[in-house]
């Protein structure tokens, strides 16, 4: 397993696409693309925002607490069909086990515990990039789509924007950044 932090959790406004950005010590960045929901729950959870009442992901962390449940790391184990697949590892007592979760949730519940993230070396492997190719990669990505888009509405009779005319004017939004 390799340790990772999490870089950014970036939202691209056009799409209302959301990445989380976690990187290496090597600088290898792999990119999990999440909902928006999962995106601002983990941004929260990283910023220690505080709320009148307890959110989803604090609550159980509470309740993780008065269990007396430790949390020992969060792993990113492996990647299938392009679904990435993560498990909570814990002690209760003496009791060593873990459980299946999606890597979003799971990382809601590390940031807010202070608990390593860990990733495969064969997902890391398998899906990082070098950070130097990642804004290259991204931006080809977002020509990708921008064609499919325009095919479909050809095809459909639609008009479409022309969405990535000058990638230079993607407006890409972090949600961890002081707003």
């Amino acid at each position: 397993m390799v340790s990772v932090r999490i870089l950014d959790i970036i939202k691209e406004e056009n799409s209302g696409r959301n990445v989380i950005v976690l990187s290496d010590e090597t600088g290898r960045t792999l990119l999990i693309f999440v909902a928006a929901a999962e995106a601002l729950a983990l941004a929260a959870g990283i910023r220690k925002s505080q709320f009148p009442r307890p959110m989803t992901f604090d609550m159980v962390c509470n309740l993780l607490k008065k269990a007396q449940v430790r949390i020992s790391t969060v792993d990113i184990s492996s990647l299938r069909e392009g679904v990435f697949y993560s498990t909570i590892r814990f002690k209760s007592g003496e009791t060593e086990s873990e459980i299946d979760a999606r890597p979003s949730d799971a990382m809601a519940i590390a940031v807010r515990l202070d608990v390593p993230i860990r990733v495969s070396e064969e997902v890391m492997t398998a899906a990082a990039t070098e950070a130097g190719r990642l804004a290259q990669g991204m931006v080809a990505l977002l020509k990708y789509i921008d064609e499919k888009v325009k095919q479909l509405a050809s095809e459909k009779g639609w008009s479409a924007p022309d969405l990535l005319a000058d990638p230079g004017e993607i407006q890409v939004t972090s949600l961890l950044s002081e707003q």
